[in-house]
Parts: C-alpha cells; structure tokens; sequence
C-alpha cells in the first residue's frame, strides 16, 4: 500500500473539498484511511468491521 499515494489524495481532498465529489469522496478516503491502520498494525478484522 503506498502511503504516499494516500497522503497526495488526502491534500488533493483538503485543498478542493466542494469540487472533488463533497462527503462520498471524503467517506470513501475514510474506508481507505481504515484499511491502511489495519494493515499496519496486522487486524484486517478492523477493516472488515468498518466496512459492515
């Protein structure tokens, strides 16, 4: 998983929240932030329980 990759989009949503698809897109780097925490820290069940 490239962290870099996460961190440009997380700017690109900071920097042009309205324009870049409103709350699905922030929700949906959320689900993304979630699944980078559970695979650093070896709980994939963290990421299945956010997403039921």
């Amino acid at each position: 998983i490239s962290i870099g990759y996460f961190l440009s989009d997380l700017a690109m949503i900071l920097w042009h929240y309205p324009a870049l698809g409103g709350k699905e897109y922030v929700s949906d780097m959320s689900i993304h932030l979630l699944d980078v925490m559970a695979f650093h820290e070896d709980e994939v069940s963290l990421f299945i329980v956010a997403l039921i």
